[in-house]
């Protein structure tokens, strides 16, 4: 973790003062990003259990924008998740819609809605869930070269709606995440 916080250090010392510029309307985005680098915190509870249990995972997710106002784009993306919890497996596809306002600076902030369609467990054991999660996140663009940036950022995201396990009537899974991402945006 101190090195994960070493490197975005050295790399916002580096680059300095150099920020990404205003996004004007019509400004299309595509994102790469890897989520949970270096550090995550993510607490699962189901219903009728005695105890939460705690893990940890890294996906990646990949997203395209437009900016229909200055400074201000629409995002959709698509991630992939795949953590082990305990002897369980937890596999997942992410749909989701976002938006993105831009500051001074480089700074942005957002909030957007994901629709998570996963599956728990192993072969035939397979058990299915789905569920709509809220998320916000605050970051800051820097400019590497004229179209590409560099993007950390922090997340906040927790389950709306859904997430009842198929063939368990009293399982439901509820969680909260707090992340660490660092993304690559090119702006065209």
């Amino acid at each position: 973790m101190k090195k994960f916080f070493v490197i975005v250090l050295v790399s916002v010392l580096g680059i300095g003062a150099i920020s990404a510029q205003q996004v004007a309307k019509g400004t299309k985005m595509l994102n790469v990003q890897a989520t949970n680098l270096g550090f995550n915190s993510i607490s699962y509870s189901f219903e009728g259990a005695d105890e939460d249990a705690k893990l940890s995972r890294i996906g990646i997710s990949a997203g395209a924008g437009y900016a229909f106002m200055d400074n201000v784009m629409l995002i959709g993306t698509l991630a992939f998740q795949s953590l082990k919890m305990d002897d369980t497996k937890l596999s997942a596809v992410t749909i989701g819609a976002q938006g993105r306002k831009y500051f001074n600076g480089g700074l942005f902030a957002g909030a957007g809605v994901n629709l998570l369609n996963g599956s728990i467990g192993e072969g035939s054991d397979k058990k299915s869930t789905t569920m709509i999660d809220g998320i916000v996140h605050a970051g800051i663009a820097f400019e590497l070269l004229p179209k590409l940036t560099l993007e950390p950022m922090v997340s906040f995201s927790t389950k709306l709606a859904g997430g009842k396990v198929d063939g368990y009537d009293d399982m439901k899974l509820t969680y909260t995440q707090f992340s660490i991402n660092i993304g690559f945006s090119y702006y065209f």
